[in-house]
Formats: C-alpha cells, sequence, structure tokens
C-alpha cells in the first residue's frame, strides 16, 4: 500500500524552477507566473480528496492565497534543503488539516488566478488516482508542457519549422489527442518533402531535441 505523507513519496523527477522561486520572492509578476504554473498540481490534489470541482477550485484559491501568498512560500524554498515539490506538499498537507473541515465557499482569489468551469475542466485529474497520485500526474505534466514549450521555441529559433510541424502532426498531436498518426507518405506530400524516409528523418531531429530539452529542464530543477 501506498504511503499518503506526501513528505515520503517519491518522484521520477522534480520540477522545481529555481530561478522563477527566487524572483517570486520579490516580482508579483514571477509570482502570478508561479501561480499559474503550480495551482493544476494543487487542484488535481484536491478534487481527488473526494471534492467537487467548485469546492476543490476555493480550496486552491485558498491554499495560494493563504500560503503560498500570505506566507511567501517561495522565499523559503531553498535548493539545498531538498525540492520545492516536497516543500509544497508539506504545506498543502498542512493546510488541508487546518482549514479542509471549516472550509467555506468564498469568491475570494488571489489576484493573479481565475478558476472557471472551462480552465477546471482542462485539468480534471484521473478518477482512478489518489490525491497525491494525481498531485504527481499532474507535476510530471508540467515538465512535459515545459519541454514542449521550449523545444517549439527551439525549433522556431533554428529555422526547423516544417520538422516542429512533422514531428507535431506525427508524435505530438496523436500522443496528446490518443488518435492515430498519419501516414508518412502523406505527410511528406503536404510538406513538399521527397518522400516518407525525409520525414522520417526530420521528425527524429526534432525527437533528438525532445530528449535533450527534457533533460536540461530536468538538470535546471534537481539540486
Amino acid at each position: 500500500m501506498k504511503s499518503a505523507d506526501p513528505t515520503q513519496q517519491q518522484a521520477d523527477f522534480d520540477s522545481t524552477d529555481w530561478s522563477l522561486l527566487r524572483r517570486a520572492a520579490d516580482s508579483p509578476e514571477a509570482l502570478a507566473t508561479l501561480v499559474e504554473s503550480y495551482w493544476p498540481t494543487v487542484y488535481a490534489y484536491f478534487r481527488r480528496c473526494s471534492l467537487q470541482p467548485s469546492d476543490a477550485a476555493d480550496l486552491t484559491q485558498g491554499f495560494f492565497q493563504t500560503v503560498v501568498i500570505g506566507r511567501n512560500l517561495a522565499a523559503r524554498a531553498e535548493a539545498s534543503r531538498g525540492t520545492f515539490r516536497a516543500l509544497l506538499k508539506t504545506a498543502l498537507r498542512n493546510f488541508r488539516i487546518d482549514h479542509a473541515r471549516a472550509t467555506k465557499r468564498s469568491a475570494t482569489t488571489t489576484g493573479a488566478l481565475t478558476l472557471d468551469p472551462h480552465t477546471l475542466q482542462r485539468f480534471e485529474p484521473e478518477d482512478d488516482a489518489a490525491p497525491w497520485e494525481a498531485f504527481d500526474r499532474q507535476w510530471a505534466t508540467l515538465v512535459l508542457d515545459r519541454a514542449v514549450t521550449r523545444l517549439r521555441e527551439d525549433c522556431a529559433a533554428n529555422g526547423l519549422d516544417t520538422h516542429w510541424a512533422l514531428f507535431d502532426q506525427r508524435i505530438l498531436g496523436p500522443a496528446t489527442h490518443a488518435t492515430d498518426p498519419p501516414d508518412l507518405r502523406t505527410l511528406a506530400s503536404e510538406h513538399g518533402l521527397d518522400g516518407p524516409e525525409r520525414a522520417s528523418n526530420m521528425i527524429t531531429v526534432v525527437k533528438k531535441r525532445f530528449r535533450k530539452v527534457l533533460l536540461e529542464i530536468v538538470a535546471e530543477t534537481t539540486t
């Protein structure tokens, strides 16, 4: 049986952006980015605590208002003392113990966080996930989203727009939407390439870059 103690669970990798945390301690703009980046992880946890979307959203807003912003959690994060993920889990556990039973629905927001029903639906956790499993899965999603964004920007900066389009159509899109990948010959024809082998080679180039980018992000977030 898996432990319910958040400080004891181990992740495959951490996604702490230490440069962002350092800036968030003093910069409202960086703090807003921090809130926007990490709220889906907290929301996923509360949803799997048998809470309805609106109640989970209220607790998520309350957590960021009271703990992350009110107590300046970013200023307490130190790479030498462990990951921000572990600190966030401990703070989240304590917040739930202190406030979950007495929480009343409130319209109070952080000023940087708007959780409308459409936005909440995008980050709805899987039904079979336990609360901390939902937290960890959303955290992993955060890492992958950062890798995809950086890869797309890297391809654009290096004149690899067609390479990216092929990768997106053949690999990323089907993986994201659980659909069958398009035929390489069809893709080659659409992009004016001289055959499926050329399309395959271009996709391989982006795959290698994706692995490199993902490792860079992991390296940036470990102590």
